[in-house]
Parts: C-alpha cells; structure tokens; sequence
C-alpha cells in the first residue's frame, strides 16, 4: 500500500484554533453525518487508519446494520440522556432547540462529556467516535469539543444521496420521503461553521464504496493519520467493505422532487464536489450555494412544524399500540403462569393422592395379611382342640362301648349271619379301635 498519511507538526496551527491550546496527545475525531449514510463504515475506517475507538464499544451486528453500528457506548448513553433532559427526540425537525443546548444548566452534562473525551483519549493518541444523534445535538458537542483547550478536534462529514438515505430510513423507520429529507437537512446544516473551520473531509458513502484506497488515503492525508504497520488496511478493505451494504444505489434513482427533496439534493450536490475534490468548505462559490441552501431549508419551517406534529402523533399512536400488545403479552403470560401453577397443583395433589391410596392399599394388604395369618394360627388351634376332644372323648367312652360292643356280640350270636356281617361292618366303620 502507499503512504497514505503522515503525523502532523505538533507546532502546526489547526484551521479555526489556537496553537498554544491544542496538543498532539488529546485529538479527537468526531465522524459527522445523517443516520443511514455510512457512519458506522467511516468510523471503522478510521480505526484501520490508526484511530483508536475507546475501550466501551459496541461491534454487534443488528437487523439494520449487518456490519455493526461501531459506537461507544458511554457516548450512546449519554446522548441519549441529553435528549431524555431536554424532552427531545432525533426525528423531530422543526424545533429550534439550539439555546436549550446553550443552557449554562447542561453544564454539569457537559463536563461529564469532557470527562470522557479526556478519558477516551488518554486511551490512544488519537480517539474516533460516532454517533449520528451527534449532528443532532451538534450545539451541545461545540460545547464539549470546541470550548474545551485540552481537545484538538476534527471532522469526518459523511454524506450520502438524500433519496437513498430517504429509502433506508422508509424501510428501518416508516419515515416518509419528506420527512428524511428535511431530517437529511437537518442533520447536514447545523455542524458546517464548525467541521469548516477546524481540520475535516468530506467522504461521500458511495465513492467509499466504489475507490475505497483513495478515499481512506484521502481520510488519512487531511486527518494526519498513520496507518498501523502490516495489511490493516488491505484487510479492511478486502474483509470489512462491502457493495451489497448498499442496498439503495444510484441506478433506478428517482429525479428529484421539489421542496425539501430538491433543497436536499442540491446540498448533496454541492457536498460531492467536495468529496470529489473540485471544491472545498471554503471555496466562495461553495459558501454561496450552501447559503442558498439554508435560506431554502429555513423556508420549511413551517412544513418541519407540521411533520413534527404527525410524527407525535403517530408516535403516539403507535406507542399505545405497543403498550396494548405489551398489555395483552403481559396478559396472555400471566394466563399461561396461572394455567402451569394450577396444572403443577393438580398434579401435585394427584401425586398426593396416588400416594396416599397407595399406602391405604399397602396398609389394608398388611391387614389382610395379618388377619389371614391369626386365621391360619386360630385353624390349626382349633384343628388341634377338635383332635385332641376326640382323643378325650373316646378315652371317656371306651369302657361303656367296650361293655356294648361285648354285650352286642353276645346277644349277636343268637342271630342270623347276615344280620352278624351288618355287625361287623358297622364295628369297623363306627368303632375301628374296639
């Protein structure tokens, strides 16, 4: 690969600031740009080209962005926290909330974002970060980067087609074309005195994509970057870059419409020349195509307004939607635990019962055992009670059967034979021991 960046001076004074305030060991990057336009492809860029992105981020693909979003997630949070102070949302567009973001009570909020930048960058030489919520709340970031001697900023403004951001955020958020495009503007207008006057590129997302070693040389040149040794950057490209990320290119895009859409796209156009390197932030010609622009997005305010109002609404809407689902969800899961406990009851008392008639059947089998054994014993006691009468009885009554049975015979032999065999048979039936 070629040189494709080299250290700055630290002697060497940054556009739009004071030489003796800034510091080689405390630069920071802050990439710059609209939601759906690339943000998270430049920051990882920047880390291949050196930067370092702090110790707290979040790398995890997501169904919108297949590569991950690439964000430290102090930083998240914290924007998030300032939106949640002021009662704000990122989709809203016809709220001047700048002086909100001016307040001196947003001061404690702003140290604790100086507190991080400083940690962030006591982390590496040179610390990136990105979070499109940023452009949104660019006037609170002034606060923390550019008041702030200890900070040597500098900008990545990522850019990319309104139309084509327009369809991404169509399928992600249900945004209507109108919509991201003054979002687009938004996003695009508020931080340009800034990037302009202290060290920046502008990259537009799709020559990203197409030239993407002239770019990131391009990146590394105006940023003062040094590239790791070895095939960092050959590796991003050839693993981390990827055409089909974009799933809305220029082929089959729509003309530009009129308001908000043409506004938009005449800013992306001017934009691109920069990113192309026919002009510059700086250039006149640029500077009054881009104040036409903003007397052009300033003209919305009312329409901003009124978009506003339907997003609340439908956010709203939707928002009892979801609470109703979540209701019956919480429902339905409450029925199914009941259901379970009374089935877990149910079988617990069938366990009980089973085992309960079990130890009924086994108890009436012992019984019945016992009593067939007692009646067993009380048999062969009576068995031998009757053997042992009759051994009595016949001691009692042999003497007088003895003196019959003599007499008998006697009187029997005065008697006819057949009479006398009856005699004998009786004898040896009746009277067998005599």
């Amino acid at each position: 690969m070629t040189e494709v960046g080299r250290r700055p001076d630290p002697q060497q004074k940054s556009p739009g600031g004071n030489p003796h305030r800034r510091s080689e060991s405390a630069r920071v990057i802050a990439v710059i740009g609209m939601h759906r336009s690339g943000t998270s492809l430049v920051v990882r860029a920047l880390q291949a080209l050196g930067a370092g992105l702090g110790s707290n981020l979040s790398t995890r693909p997501s169904p919108d962005n297949a590569k991950g979003h690439w964000e430290d997630q102090d930083v998240v949070r914290l924007n998030g926290e300032l939106l949640d102070t002021l009662a704000l949302r990122w989709d809203l567009i016809g709220a001047d909330d700048g002086a909100l973001m001016e307040a001196t009570a947003l001061q404690p909020l702003v140290e604790r974002a100086r507190t991080l930048v400083r940690a962030r960058v006591a982390e590496s030489s040179v610390w990136a970060f990105k979070d499109p919520r940023t452009a949104r709340l660019w006037p609170f970031w002034r606060r923390v980067l550019l008041e702030d001697d200890e900070l040597r900023p500098g900008f990545v403004w990522v850019v990319r087609r309104p139309w084509a951001v327009a369809q991404s955020l169509a399928r992600r958020n249900g945004f209507s074309s109108l919509q991201s495009h003054l979002l687009w503007l938004n996003h695009n207008l508020a931080p340009f005195a800034d990037v302009a006057a202290n060290p920046h590129v502008v990259i537009d997302y799709d020559r990203l994509l197409e030239r993407p070693m002239p770019e990131l040389e391009r990146m590394a040149g105006a940023l003062a970057l040094q590239p790791p040794p070895g095939r960092v950057v050959e590796e991003f490209i050839g693993g981390f870059l990827d055409p089909d990320l974009r799933h809305f290119g220029t082929a089959g895009e729509a003309p530009p419409g009129a308001g908000a859409e043409s506004t938009a796209n005449r800013a992306y156009r001017a934009l691109l020349e920069v990113a192309a390197g026919a002009s510059s932030l700086g250039a006149p010609e640029f500077l009054a195509e881009w104040r036409e622009v903003g007397r052009e997005a300033a003209a919305f305010s009312d329409i901003a307004l009124r978009v506003d109002s339907t997003t609340l609404v439908e956010r709203t809407a939707s928002g009892l939607a979801e609470t109703q689902r979540q209701q019956s969800e919480d429902v339905e899961r409450r029925l199914l635990e009941v259901q379970a406990q009374l089935s877990a009851t149910q079988r617990q008392q069938s366990e009980d019962m089973g085992r309960r008639l079990l130890e009924v059947q086994e108890s009436l089998q012992a019984q019945f055992e016992e009593v067939r054994s007692r009646a067993q014993r009380t048999e062969t006691s009576m068995t031998a009670l009757i053997e042992l009468l009759d051994e009595e009885r016949y001691t009692v009554l042999k003497p007088l059967l003895r003196r019959t049975y003599r007499f008998a015979v006697a009187a029997a032999m005065r008697l006819p034979a057949p009479m006398i065999r009856r005699l004998q048979r009786w004898k040896r039936r009746f009277l067998p021991r005599l």
